[in-house]
């Protein structure tokens, strides 16, 4: 989404006769503003939830408040970033600094798809079992076999990833 809000911004924006940027065509402008808030409701709707539960899936019961706390660290120093910073960015790079937002969401879908450990459907004995094999990622996509007994009658049940 970052990619079209820089495209369309970067097909639209002229210089005008006092050397501010202007915009060519109001309907770009606003498909921009559009394309601004569609990503805010994506992001909102479906990586929000996720920053805190992640974490709070991921760390143990004892190690969960220190994990925790640093992530709220880290988090603050975003916003920070986000609210004094950007604006000045802009200002100096103009639509180009869209540039480190793609670049930035690149980076974050390939560390997620890549190293993040799947954890629906687990339980928290399941978790410190795979976050404690050698390959936690490789060890979370593995397929497990579960044994019911019941009397005399045994069952093997395959569960495989999830989705």
């Amino acid at each position: 989404m970052f990619s079209i809000v820089a495209a369309l911004n970067a097909t639209n924006v002229v210089k005008g006769p006092d050397g501010e940027d202007i915009a060519k065509n109001p309907i770009t402008a606003r498909a921009q503003i559009a394309m601004l808030f569609i990503f805010g409701f994506a992001y909102s709707a479906g990586w929000t939830p996720n920053q805190a539960m992640y974490p709070v899936e991921c760390l143990r019961y004892e190690s969960r408040a220190k994990g925790m706390g640093m992530y709220n660290f880290f988090v603050n120093i975003a916003g920070f970033y986000n609210t004094f910073v950007t604006e000045i960015a802009f200002t100096g790079a103009g639509w180009k600094y869209y540039f480190l937002f793609i670049f930035w969401d690149t980076l974050e879908f390939a560390i997620i798809y890549f190293l993040f450990v799947e954890t629906s459907k687990r339980t928290l004995e399941e978790l410190t079992a795979i976050f404690q094999a050698k390959n936690p990622v490789k060890a979370s996509k593995q397929k497990a076999e579960v044994v019911v007994f019941d009397g005399d009658v045994t069952e093997v049940l395959e569960k495989g990833p999830s989705a």
